[in-house]
């Protein structure tokens, strides 16, 4: 489905009304008709639940969108942040839980792909619903090399030349000082979650349909590295090529539903 108008631009239309929660991990948008069905995000390093609604509002346009906050960002400033992935995934999990009683997809972009496997895996062994599709995004198999370093703990000037050198950070981002500023902190402090993060050695494949979106523009993470998922799948897999780097949202002409089988 195209979604660009015959002048060539993206026409801003409001898809989505935020439909608000009591539940401080989760913030909730809606689809404009009765039958969307729901999707669970899981945004990447530095993004807050509004932003990551608003940088993929386009890509989920017909589906109900369930997007985890972490902590230390937009609604959430005031909370610290958590640099251990296992602490991080049980507090999500059980926030997710109750969203979970419907068929769902559950979607991570970047980091989030790793903290949908961690979710993923605790369902597992908790034997909670799982999702009908995982679909991860521009991320590396967890079992692969993350090609990160330990930038985090560097100077502003040479963390920032790190990110700009990684392309894994929206240039929107780094071209406004004072938002730049803002979300310094929390980049560093997902980096280091990522940089800690260690996958499990002998965990359990995944049992249900895995999807993994790849893009040969992006310069950070390899698409080869990304068909490594299918490692971990003990179901059906599907490797999804896609045109525009990291951040792909904007470059494409249709939905998640029109890109994945």
């Amino acid at each position: 489905m195209s979604m660009t108008s015959t002048n060539g631009l993206r026409p801003f239309v409001r898809k989505h009304d935020n439909k608000s929660s009591t539940n401080k991990w989760i913030m909730e948008f809606q689809a404009h008709h009765a039958t969307a069905q729901k999707v669970i995000c899981l945004p990447h390093a530095g993004c807050g639940a509004a932003a990551f609604k608003t940088l993929t509002g386009d890509f989920f346009h017909n589906r109900d969108m369930v997007v985890v906050q972490y902590p230390g960002r937009e609604t959430r400033m005031k909370d610290s942040f958590v640099s251990d992935m296992h602490d991080l995934v049980d507090d999500i999990v059980q926030a997710l839980i109750p969203h979970m009683t419907d068929p769902y997809i559950l979607f991570g972009h970047s980091m989030g792909s790793k903290v949908a496997y961690e979710v993923v895996q605790r369902l597992q062994v908790q034997k909670e619903r799982m999702p009908d599709k995982m679909v991860v995004s521009c991320s590396p198999a967890p079992h692969r090399p993350s090609g990160l370093n330990n930038a985090f703990q560097e100077s502003d000037d040479l963390f920032l030349r790190y990110l700009k050198r990684l392309g894994g950070v929206p240039d929107e981002l780094l071209a406004i000082p004072d938002l730049l500023n803002m979300v310094l902190p929390i980049l560093r402090a997902d980096f280091e979650l990522l940089y800690r993060y260690q996958a499990p050695a002998n965990a359990e494949k995944i049992k249900c349909a895995l999807s993994a979106i790849g893009s040969a523009q992006d310069v950070s993470v390899k698409v080869q590295d990304v068909a490594h998922w299918q490692d971990l799948c003990a179901e059906k897999f599907d490797l999804i090529p896609v045109e525009g780097g990291h951040f792909y949202f904007s470059n494409l002409n249709v939905g998640m539903d029109d890109l994945i089988p």
